[in-house]
């Protein structure tokens, strides 16, 4: 797991920014996703937010 993840940043470093632009809007939108997956988690009071 860790090759990979060194293996995106040193393509993004290398200036593939069309990959670099697509892989950032798939983690902008995994994250949206899991903050709205929180909040809903909170508002059913099974996860206080914040404490993973």
């Amino acid at each position: 797991m860790s090759i990979a993840l060194s293996q995106i940043f040193m393509t993004a470093l290398q200036g593939d920014l069309q990959w670099h632009d697509a892989w950032r809007q798939c983690a902008r939108k995994r994250l949206a996703a899991s903050a709205h997956d929180r909040q809903l988690l909170a508002l059913s009071g099974t996860v206080h937010v914040g404490q993973d």
